[in-house]
């Protein structure tokens, strides 16, 4: 019996070949050829790339078996080359049956190695459906996207007559969306900016991946959908990603930020965010109960001017090589180098799979302050410096400065890790 198939949408990435048949339901006694895959590859943070591909998961539906050809069996790396080599459990080969004209193969990784994607709760690759259900990357407010793997799909419907060798091309693309916060000091050469943390508050932080082979007419936000997947966050499943930097400024292991170039502060150490494609608004202060999406800092802002340390209420006569600091915020009556405050700077959110997007925010710039207080909620805990809360008179959404922080986003699309060619069999 033929199966209806749905095109099933996959990334592109690296390719990789497979053999397959059971020998149970060859009609033939001819057993066939053995399925080979070329393979290509491209990555992230912790790469997914030729050197890293220690394995894949291979699903295949051969036109006419009443049950999935391939199911989940592991294609894995043999060696140190390009080649991956698929097996059954009980060690014999995948064969392409003689009586079957045409196979649907579907892959994702990486998986059934040792540096496993593993935020998947349920894979239901069939026929008829094909899903990645409940992917989740860890939410980290300390050590940001440390922990997040890349996740790489392929698919390919091939012909015997189009099978050279019976080698199948798998091409795999991201899945996911990768996310880094860069920050610079501003044109105003008096001032100081040190960053103790950054997060990325309020995003969807689950996530089912469908394939389609067309784009739904009825598509909203949160879902996205792109290259044949289509991406469907789950409801209210919102959660914060971010990065804790080590040191304080009073001892200079933590120092300020720079003034010529963006520095990332979600994204060093290779801590660049792997999150759920999605659609989220920006967070709207007149109209809280809606939510939505922000940047979070926890900094500390000094003006610097010339002369020695104030004795008076009279500013000193400026000295060759002195200099003093002001405290602007967070805003006390004392000067406390470790002292810190929150501010934020809403952002919406329209993240595709496959693409890089670089958060670029610039503080007390030519327009720009410092950012507006956040929402009033639990913020993220940070050990070691002091944090002052919003002085009494403010709100949340005004200026902890005069004006906001300004940004922009740099949309860029993954480049490939490599280009090499593997022969798998």
């Amino acid at each position: 019996m033929k199966h209806s198939v749905k095109f099933l949408g996959l990334i592109a990435m690296p390719l990789a070949l497979i053999t397959s048949c059971s020998e149970d339901e060859l009609v033939s006694s001819y057993k066939g050829e053995e399925i080979s895959f070329n393979t290509r590859l491209a990555t992230r943070a912790t790469e997914t790339n030729l050197t890293t591909l220690d394995a894949f998961k291979v699903y295949a539906d051969a036109e006419g078996y009443s049950t999935m050809f391939i199911n989940g069996e592991t294609a894995k790396k043999e060696g140190t080359g390009n080649k991956y080599i698929l097996k059954k459990e009980d060690g014999s080969s995948f064969f392409w049956p003689a009586d079957v004209h045409s196979i649907k193969f579907w892959a994702y990784g990486p998986a059934g190695g040792e540096n496993d994607f593993n935020d998947i709760e349920t894979v239901a690759i069939n026929a008829s459906s094909q899903e990645l259900r409940r992917i989740k990357p860890e939410a980290n407010t300390t050590e940001g996207g440390k922990n997040h793997k890349d996740l790489v799909v392929a698919y390919n419907e091939v012909a015997r007559s189009n099978a050279n060798g019976m080698a199948v091309e798998l091409k795999f693309n991201h899945a996911l969306s990768k996310i880094n916060v860069s920050v610079k000091n501003g044109e105003q050469k008096d001032r100081k900016i040190y960053i103790k943390g950054a997060w990325l508050m309020s995003v969807y932080s689950t996530g089912t991946l469908n394939f389609k082979d067309t784009k739904p007419e009825d598509l909203s936000a949160p879902n996205v959908y792109k290259n044949n997947m289509l991406w469907q966050p789950e409801n209210n499943s919102f959660a914060d990603y971010g990065l804790i930097k080590d040191g304080v400024p009073s001892d200079g292991s933590l120092p300020d930020i720079s003034k010529t170039d963006y520095e990332s502060v979600i994204g060093v150490k290779n801590s660049d965010l792997m999150l759920i494609p999605q659609g989220r608004a920006a967070y709207d202060f007149k109209k809280p109960t809606e939510g939505g999406a922000y940047l979070l800092f926890l900094c500390r802002v000094e003006a610097i001017h010339p002369g020695a340390t104030h004795t008076s209420d009279e500013e000193p006569e400026a000295q060759a090589d002195e200099t003093h600091s002001h405290q602007l915020f967070p805003a006390s009556e004392t000067f406390n180098q470790n002292e810190f405050g929150y501010t934020c700077v809403p952002v919406a959110i329209n993240w595709e799979p496959g693409i890089s997007y670089t958060y670029r925010v610039t503080f007390c710039g030519p327009s720009s302050g410092a950012g507006v207080y956040p929402p009033d909620v639990e913020m993220p805990t940070v050990p070691g410096v002091t944090i002052t809360d919003m002085p009494q008179g403010k709100n949340p959404g005004d200026p902890v400065l005069d004006q906001p922080i300004s940004f922009d986003v740099e949309v860029a699309g993954w480049e490939s890790a490599t280009n090499n060619d593997m022969n798998l069999q």
